[in-house]
């Protein structure tokens, strides 16, 4: 039931990512479904889903963080990290 979870919650967030979800790579927790044998046990459900994307200047992340606004992400303020956004909760 988790992998299905994950599956869906990572295809949601590629989707609201819009124009920018062909240059991200998803990691983490939730993406282990994606690469575990079948016959191996259900993977744990996971709260986030883990994004990178590439960038090589700080104005390359201001316009990224500018796009993912626009999109309707949010500032993870209650996280005190700088580079995480909560989307509909």
């Amino acid at each position: 039931m988790s992998k299905q979870i994950n599956l869906l919650r990572i295809k949601a967030i590629h989707e609201a990512l819009g124009s920018l979800k062909n240059n991200v790579v998803f990691v983490g927790g939730a993406t282990v479904a994606l690469y575990a044998d079948r016959q191996a046990e259900e993977a744990r459900f996971t709260e986030d889903i883990d994004v990178l994307i590439e960038i090589w200047a700080y104005k390359d992340y201001s316009d990224i963080e500018t796009h993912l606004l626009k999109l309707g992400f949010t500032h993870d303020k209650e996280s005190g990290i700088i580079c995480r956004y909560k989307f509909k909760e």
